[in-house]
């Protein structure tokens, strides 16, 4: 019997959670043959434009099983302190988008590549003064994968 150990070094605890950026763009059906991926990395996309919301956020990536099929539940929420006046919400409510993610330790993640991700709205005003006033921004999507690594997000 031969057995192939793989070895996985520990690494200090150095990563800082939560998101510092998020991208959108709007989401638009490609061919498969169109996006290259090798293995959990995003090689290229068609040109695509996205727009910046420079506020903090978190995700998460759950896998799950329904009718004998995995996939990962894929959930991104973000914080808008400031929208009236600045941002028109109702372009971003029930839409599909492709969500590229910067998370505070410098590393892209895409979300929503193939199937794209629903946005969903809601405006909180707060009960006191410490509670967060402003927009929640959330996108909920279904991959057959996690999210994919970019490393270079200009070049993808």
């Amino acid at each position: 019997m031969a057995v192939n150990l793989f070895a996985i070094p520990k690494q200090a605890k150095c990563t800082k959670g939560a998101l510092k950026r998020v991208y959108i763009a709007k989401y638009v059906k490609h061919l498969r043959s169109e996006i290259v991926v090798d293995d959990m990395e995003l090689v290229t996309i068609p040109e695509t434009d996205f727009y910046e919301i420079d506020m903090e956020g978190d995700y998460t990536q759950s896998q799950n099983t329904q009718n004998g099929a995995d996939y990962f539940d894929q959930n991104i929420r973000v914080q808008v302190n400031e929208f009236y006046n600045k941002l028109n919400a109702s372009v971003l409510n029930k839409t599909e988008f492709r969500v590229l993610v910067e998370t505070n330790n410098n590393i892209f993640l895409m979300f929503g590549l193939y199937n794209g991700m629903r946005s969903r709205l809601s405006n909180n005003s707060g009960g006191s003064k410490q509670d967060f006033n402003g927009l929640e921004l959330a996108f909920q999507g279904k991959e057959i994968e996690m999210a994919y690594y970019v490393s270079n997000p200009a070049a993808s």
